[in-house]
Parts: C-alpha cells; sequence; structure tokens
C-alpha cells in the first residue's frame, strides 16, 4: 500500500454577505418594513466576509495552494450584531432595530492573519460598512 498526503486546502469563510447571498437583502428589507430585530440583546460577535472577498481568497489559493492549510477568510473586523443591524437601519433611514430576535447562530470571532500571510491576500471590504454599500 502506498503513502499518499494530502495536499488540499480547505477555505473556511465568515457568514457571507453580498449580492446573492440574500442575508443583507433581506436586513435592509426587513428593516424598511421596521419587522428587523436584533439576535437578542444584539451583544453577539459574528465574523461576516463579502462573496467578492471569498472569491478572490478562493483565487489566490489556488494559484498559491498552500497545502495541508485550513484558513479563516473574514473580513478584518468581528462585530456585534448591534453594529451591523443599527448600521443597517441608519442606511435605510429607519430607527435602529428592537432586540429580542432569535439568535439564530452562536457568538464567533475570528482572524484571517493566517489567509493574509500563505495567500498575500487583503480584504476588499474590511468591515460591513464598506461591503454593505447602498
Amino acid at each position: 500500500m502506498r503513502n499518499r498526503t494530502s495536499t488540499g486546502s480547505v477555505l473556511r469563510g465568515g457568514l457571507f454577505y453580498g449580492p446573492g447571498t440574500g442575508f443583507d437583502d433581506d436586513w435592509f428589507s426587513r428593516a424598511r418594513a421596521g419587522t428587523l430585530r436584533l439576535p437578542g440583546e444584539g451583544g453577539d460577535y459574528v465574523s461576516l466576509v463579502h462573496i467578492a472577498d471569498m472569491a478572490a481568497a478562493t483565487v489566490a489559493a489556488i494559484s498559491r495552494w498552500p497545502s495541508r492549510q485550513a484558513l479563516i477568510v473574514a473580513d478584518d473586523h468581528p462585530a456585534p450584531w448591534r453594529d451591523i443591524l443599527t448600521y443597517v437601519c441608519a442606511v435605510a433611514g429607519v430607527s435602529p432595530p428592537r432586540p429580542g430576535g432569535r439568535a439564530l447562530m452562536p457568538s464567533f470571532r475570528v482572524t484571517n492573519r493566517r489567509a493574509r500571510e500563505l495567500l498575500s491576500w487583503t480584504p476588499s471590504y474590511p468591515d460591513y460598512r464598506a461591503g454593505m454599500i447602498r
């Protein structure tokens, strides 16, 4: 039996947003309708990644192929839901969201440091404010 070594890479993305994902479109739609709510009190963190940045990291990974690596691809600045959804409401021109919505995922903060180093990649959208332009 021959010894086979793995040469694959794994890219783990933050929560995707951007055109076609439905997330930010849904947030803006619900904000305008007055139905957007903070998950719980809004203090849980989330690490986002714009789909264009995920695509760029994927191209970089194919080009550089950092064998046997698992890399996190995310924005530079994890943020609490309160900040993100309050920003959405401000851009939509409506009052900030109220607390009390259902939490759909646990709080999480990740860093993209290794992806930056190994792929020579930098997100074009370093945070949600840059990526959610309406």
